[in-house]
């Protein structure tokens, strides 16, 4: 059905926009990733390779359990059963079909050769074909489905309105052949979808992280595509099927729980762009409190940042506010949540923004993975297709000059990191000067969000 709307994607510019997006993300792979060439831990590129080690040689009742076979202190896993079911297939496949030392128990501790690297790096890309670009497709199909049926109303009823006022037969009928034509054929409207999606594909966030750094995250890409009651269903179904082999033994469920909270790992790791990397260089938290302390308190302030945007949307339910609330529990949970890595999500109206400074504020983490050449090369294309796909339709002379401006900033900054050295007592200086460009912006547009919300009539 959505295929047939006149508000929907030509297969043509369909298959160039994917061929484009595949093309992209294999060219990243050929550059770092994580860790790459530093023992005896490396990085997130060992992790994803070890995963597939332990979930394939030992049994699921040891995922999560520091054994002989499986060292918690050498990537430990800590992602979710559904991040290790993905790994023990990959693990699967590389040991019986491809090649087995892989993935050997203990022995391929470090491996970097060009062979598992562009494994591991088809790996990442058949997932987003599978899932991620079909995923991106549906949604912004069904978005402007909805559109193009409120498009066709409006014109319907305008139609009707000059039908009525019109007394000549003539002028009848060369009026209506000129409303039917104008209501049936919206070019702009098949020339914007194209650019959404191809905005979305181009996430270089997801790009960069994925299929350059290292570490699966589009993987998790999900969004609510029908009403609540339903995805709720959905979202608890999907969660008892993934949990169900840990469900019926409660050390196993509290081991895994254990894991995907890892409070013994601190408050932030690195120099991520939230609440607590910045409040932290002038209250040193982590000197006065325990992990435990820090734990307590950050539950308590990201439940205070949700509930209001939570409570307003069960008190004055609408499809506005629900998309509000989604935007607002997601800034809270990464401005004030335990341990956080990464920001990225999409929303037409700001997309542009957040994804410049999502990718800017990653500069340090994807400079040091030797990612700096597809860094400048996916920003800059995505730049301009967000550009077309949202800025120039959608917004005002002014927030066009503010995201410009923010973005020329944030590459100044990324300038500096690269050229200017810190002062020897102040080695982390650009890294946090980038987070907290990174968490002006987010912390802005959480109050910005809220106020959305909570101040609509």
């Amino acid at each position: 059905m959505v295929a047939t709307t006149s508000a929907s994607l030509t297969p043509p510019l369909v298959v160039l926009c994917l061929c484009v997006s595949v093309v992209i993300r294999c060219l990243v792979g050929f550059f770092g990733h994580s860790g790459q060439n530093d023992p005896p831990l490396y990085g997130d590129f060992e992790a994803q390779r070890h995963w597939m080690e332990i979930t394939y040689h030992t049994p699921i009742s040891e995922w999560y359990f520091s054994t002989k076979n499986n060292d918690l202190n050498y990537w430990g896993l800590d992602y979710p059963p559904l991040t290790a079911y993905h790994s023990w297939l990959c693990g699967y496949v590389a040991h019986n079909f491809l090649n087995s030392s892989w993935v050997d128990l203990h022995s391929s501790r470090g491996i970097e050769d060009d062979s598992i690297r562009q494994f591991m790096r088809g790996t990442s890309l058949i997932v987003d074909v599978l899932i991620f670009i079909p995923a991106a497709l549906c949604w912004v199909s069904l978005c402007f489905y909805r559109a193009s049926k409120r498009h066709n109303m409006i014109h319907q009823n305008s139609r009707n309105q000059e039908l009525k006022q019109l007394s000549s037969y003539q002028t009848l009928d060369k009026r209506k052949q000129k409303i039917v034509t104008l209501s049936t054929h919206p070019k702009e409207s098949r020339l914007t979808n194209i650019f959404y999606f191809f905005a979305l594909l181009l996430h270089p966030a997801f790009i960069l992280i994925d299929h350059g750094h290292f570490q699966y995250n589009s993987k998790d890409f999900v969004k609510g595509l029908v009403h609540l009651t339903y995805t709720g269903i959905v979202v608890l179904g999907t969660f008892i099927l993934c949990f169900l082999p840990f469900l019926f033994d409660i050390r196993l469920i509290s081991q895994v729980i254990h894991r995907l909270f890892p409070i013994s790992r601190g408050l932030f790791e690195d120099k991520v762009a939230n609440f607590w990397c910045i409040a932290d260089v002038f209250l040193k938290m982590r000197q006065t409190n325990d992990a435990a302390s820090l734990a307590r308190i950050s539950l308590t302030t990201t439940v205070a940042a949700i509930l209001p945007s939570g409570i307003h949307v069960m008190m004055k339910p609408s499809l506005r506010n629900f998309r509000l609330a989604l935007i607002n529990s997601s800034l809270a949970f990464f401005l004030f949540a335990f341990q956080v890595a990464i920001c990225m999500f999409e929303y037409p109206s700001c997309a542009t923004a957040f994804m410049t400074v999502a990718t800017i504020s990653m500069f340090p983490l994807l400079y040091r993975d030797h990612q700096a050449i597809p860094f400048i090369a996916t920003l800059g294309l995505s730049v301009t297709v967000y550009w077309v796909a949202f800025m120039c339709q959608k917004t005002t002379r002014l927030q066009r000059v503010l995201v410009a401006g923010s973005t020329s900033v944030g590459l100044l900054l990324c300038l500096l990191y690269v050229l200017v050295a810190p002062p020897p007592h102040l080695p982390d200086l650009w890294s946090l000067v980038l987070a907290t460009y990174g968490f002006s912006h987010f912390m802005l547009a959480f109050l910005y969000f809220n106020g959305q919300q909570l101040l609509s009539k």
